[in-house]
C-alpha cells in the first residue's frame, strides 16, 4: 500500500516539474555549453585567489601575521581533540578489560 501510494504521488508530480522546467540551457548551462568550452563541474575559477581575508586591504606583512596567529589556535584545537581520543582509548580498554572480569565471574 505504501509502495503503491509512494509510486502514485511520484507519477502525479512529474508533469507538474516538467511544465515547471525552464527552457533552454538554463543558469547552469546545458551538455552543449560545458562540451563547447562553458563552465562544468569542477571549474570554480582560478585556484588560490580569494579566500577569507581576500576582500580586506592588508598587507603581505599583515596577512603573514594573520596566518601565524590562526595556526596556534588550530594547534591548540588539535591537541585537546587528540586529549580526548586518548582518553576515551583508555577508558574503552578499561571497560573491555571490566567486561572481561564480568564474564569470568559468570563461569
Amino acid at each position: 500500500m505504501r509502495k503503491t501510494l509512494i509510486a502514485l504521488m511520484f507519477a502525479t508530480a512529474l508533469p507538474t516539474v516538467a511544465m515547471a522546467m525552464p527552457e533552454g540551457p538554463g543558469p547552469m548551462g546545458g551538455p552543449e555549453s560545458r562540451m563547447m568550452g562553458g563552465p562544468g563541474h569542477g571549474e570554480h575559477g582560478p585556484r588560490g585567489k580569494g579566500g577569507p581575508f581576500s576582500q580586506l586591504d592588508l598587507s603581505k606583512e599583515q596577512r603573514e601575521q594573520i596566518r601565524k596567529l590562526i595556526k596556534p589556535d588550530q594547534q591548540k584545537k588539535y591537541d585537546e581533540i587528540v586529549k580526548k581520543q586518548a582518553e576515551r582509548r583508555a577508558e574503552w580498554k578499561e571497560f573491555q578489560a571490566w567486561k572481561a572480569q564480568q564474564a569470568q565471574k559468570a563461569q
